[in-house]
């Protein structure tokens, strides 16, 4: 996902680029369904179970981000674009959407909070150690927007109160969410790492087995 990164990555330094075309669409696809959650989720506070949820920012959020990823995508249609540098770029974007979300459902004290971790996670999987970095300070240095903005009424835009029983709901799915996604990027990354010691094997066998015939023609 990168024009021009090959000639300024100030985020990687020196390592190597492993972020394939593959991956950035995956991680297109799932920005995709992130954004229907929280489509949903402001739908719901739309009906007043979430009534301190500024669901209008949630709208705005969600309207903004997917003209974002639709010119990704469309991007990626044309030109196979790819690079860490992109990716890192791309993971601290959406982790600015998901504090303008959270901002908008009440700062630190919703349970999503967690939803940080799923995104350097990402980022820790896929791109290795620098960019995890990147990443995890990425995510404490929103946090601590937030924080700011809980303690400070001018900037306060919503509010955490739901609805009981909404507020136990709100809670379980997003403990099951986020483990459920941990658990997946893990997966993932398992899938990965198999397919490359495959490729790894059948490559060492190639040449063993060209080793084998050169020695023999000579």
């Amino acid at each position: 996902m990168a024009l021009g990164i090959r000639h300024s990555r100030p985020f990687v330094g020196n390592e190597p680029d492993d972020f394939s075309v593959d991956r950035m669409r995956w991680l297109i696809r799932l920005r995709w369904i992130a954004l229907a959650g929280i489509l949903f989720a402001a739908g719901v506070a739309s009906l007043g179970f979430f009534p301190g949820v500024s669901w209008p920012v949630l709208l705005g959020t969600v309207g903004c981000a997917g003209v974002y990823n639709f010119v990704l995508w469309r991007r990626h249609r044309k030109v196979a674009t790819r690079g860490t540098h992109e990716a890192v770029r791309q993971a601290v974007v959406d982790m600015l959407v998901l504090t303008v979300v959270l901002w908008a459902a009440g700062g630190m004290r919703t349970p999503f909070i967690g939803y940080y971790v799923f995104h350097v996670a990402i980022v820790g999987i896929l791109g290795g150690a620098r960019p995890t970095v990147i990443a995890a300070l990425a995510a404490l240095l929103f946090s601590c927007l937030l924080l700011v903005t809980e303690h400070v009424p001018a900037l306060q835009i919503g509010r955490w109160d739901p609805v009981w029983p909404w507020d136990l709901f709100a809670e379980i799915v997003a403990f099951a969410t986020t483990v459920g996604s941990v658990a997946y990027l893990v997966n993932h990354a398992v899938r990965q790492l198999r397919h490359r010691e495959r490729a790894l094997a059948e490559a060492r066998e190639r040449a063993a087995l060209e080793l084998e015939v050169l020695t023999n023609t000579l």
